[in-house]
């Protein structure tokens, strides 16, 4: 009898898992076996876009099928549209950057440049103002609003974030000699002052500039 009621139990466990993976499955979450988790698609993503693998390699990496991976690509690109567009952006960068810097870029692929610049945030490395409230001031004052600032070089600059070099005698643009900065810090600084001096000689003017920003945007919100 024990054994018996043993093997009833073991048998409604195993139609418990089979009507559970039956389930997901119609949604998707398992494909062919694979186990559709956030993590197992944020790799997707990244091998996709970040690293520009092509299926076979992808499908060898993760030991999966090759129709799984095809069979993925539109939906990843379409699941995480957002950061498809904001790597699109930094390929952009990374492609002019090299392409003007030639030798001095040092940046060994796009992949290193893109872990780089996600670490690096949306704050100005030096006033520590964040960007998204320079560019909120900026579309503003583009669209003649007296609370927005304003200024011609805006049609082309001052929107993101821009690299800067910490040391300007260093030509390298690399992980080590380059930050993020705010279009009034980079062009402050320019190619005269090393990172150390900047924040030494500009210190007060940095709190000032941190200020303004805040109270500009605050009249906006």
């Amino acid at each position: 009898m024990r054994k018996l009621l043993l093997t009833k139990a073991s048998t409604f466990r195993l139609r418990e898992k089979q009507e559970e993976r039956g389930r997901l499955e119609t949604l998707g979450e398992i494909q062919n076996g694979v186990k559709m988790t956030n993590q197992f698609k944020e790799d997707l993503f990244r091998l996709f876009f970040v690293e520009g693998k092509k299926y076979q390699e992808i499908a060898d990496l993760l030991n999966i099928s090759y129709s799984i991976v095809s069979s993925n690509y539109c939906k990843i690109k379409q699941q995480f549209s957002d950061d498809y567009l904001e790597v699109r952006r930094m390929k952009t960068i990374y492609s002019n950057k090299k392409s003007k810097q030639k030798k001095d870029f040092k940046f060994k692929d796009f992949s290193e440049f893109y872990d780089w610049l996600k670490k690096q945030g949306n704050t100005c490395h030096y006033c520590k103002t964040e960007q998204s409230k320079i560019t909120k001031l900026i579309y503003e004052g583009l669209k003649n609003n007296p609370l927005g600032i304003s200024s011609k070089r805006f049609n082309k600059r001052g929107r993101s974030l821009e690299i800067d070099r910490k040391d300007p005698l260093n030509a390298e643009y690399s992980i080590h000699n380059c930050v993020l900065a705010c279009y009034f810090c980079n062009n402050d600084k320019s190619d005269i002052y090393s990172e150390k001096e900047y924040l030494e000689n500009f210190k007060e003017a940095l709190k000032e500039r941190y200020k303004y920003i805040n109270k500009k945007y605050s009249k906006l919100i």
